[in-house]
């Protein structure tokens, strides 16, 4: 609970925000990219090395003490070495009242008229193209949140996957993502984005739902190939338009949100799917995705 409260929800608010911070709009989804070549080679080599350990007769404790370790040295690190990237007058502007005001231009002699205006969540709440793209969002985030919960049961209770094939799975996904991750973004990344994540989202519908109407086998892996593409396009994409649509001086907040967003929207797949395999049964709850 502290872990998924305070963990990975305040990293990925911080990180999206920094690299707001840091990165000009126009190459933010390139920098998404390199952030998540960053993130997979931690998927790829963390659980080689884990299953090494243990293989070798390590204890499940020395591991997880290990990793205590490892985020206590990031901890160090980043407080010590870090600088905050967030412009001085963002950071005053960001401690204002609730409602801030902004007067608007007039002739001189003419008495200008103050325009009120949301501050803080108000103002991220009242935005409503950013809360209608958040709503959207939860659909494709429901298929992503699939991969690392609700379908590695489906695969081996249903479709009867042995463990070692779930790994290869897992790896052949890490893979992919570190090799095209990149590439893919800095090539794509000037074309219509909201078009890409379309077809993003449709690819990860695929690559998780196809798996219904399908054997144990080869298919597998070229279905996590048409996932791991999916999640290519789809992930750096999502949160370059929203950051696109985030002010720069509210702009934490705004990704606060979204990771609010990101977060429900992959909890909503063990919620929803599994209820539905205890009730319809394996395939044809999985079809309904």
């Amino acid at each position: 609970l502290a872990s998924g409260a305070l963990g990975w929800p305040l990293f990925l608010t911080a990180t999206n925000a920094i690299v707001g911070d840091l990165v000009p709009q126009e190459r933010i989804a390139e920098a998404f990219g390199i952030v998540r070549v960053a993130l997979n080679l931690g998927v790829v080599f963390g659980p080689m090395i884990a299953g090494f350990a243990l293989a070798a007769g390590l204890p499940f404790s020395v591991l997880f003490g290990i990793s205590a370790a490892g985020c206590g040295c990031l901890f160090v690190l980043l407080t010590l070495l870090l600088k905050e990237t967030r412009p001085a007058d963002r950071a005053v502007a960001g401690r204002g009242p609730l409602v801030a005001e902004t007067v608007t231009e007039g002739a001189p002699g003419v008495v200008l008229e103050a325009v009120h205006e949301p501050a803080g969540y108000r103002r991220v709440l009242a935005d409503r193209r950013f809360l209608a793209f958040c709503a959207i969002t939860l659909l494709p985030l429901f298929c992503y949140g699939h991969i690392s919960t609700i379908y590695p049961v489906f695969l081996t209770q249903v479709l009867h996957v042995s463990y070692a094939t779930w790994g290869l799975l897992l790896a052949l996904n890490a893979i992919v993502v570190v090799a095209l991750q990149y590439p893919v973004v800095r090539v794509l990344q000037r074309h219509d984005r909201l078009l890409l994540v379309a077809l993003a989202s449709a690819l990860l519908g695929l690559g998780i739902g196809a798996a219904a109407f399908l054997a144990a086998g080869w298919p597998l892996f070229a279905l996590m190939v048409v996932f791991s593409l999916g999640e290519i396009v789809f992930v750096p994409l999502s949160t370059s338009i929203a950051m696109g649509l985030a002010t720069d001086a509210e702009r934490g907040r705004y990704m606060g949100v979204w990771s609010i967003v990101w977060v429900g929207g992959q909890a909503l797949a063990p919620l929803v799917t599994g209820a539905a395999m205890d009730r319809l049964g394996g395939r044809p709850a999985w079809a309904l995705i």
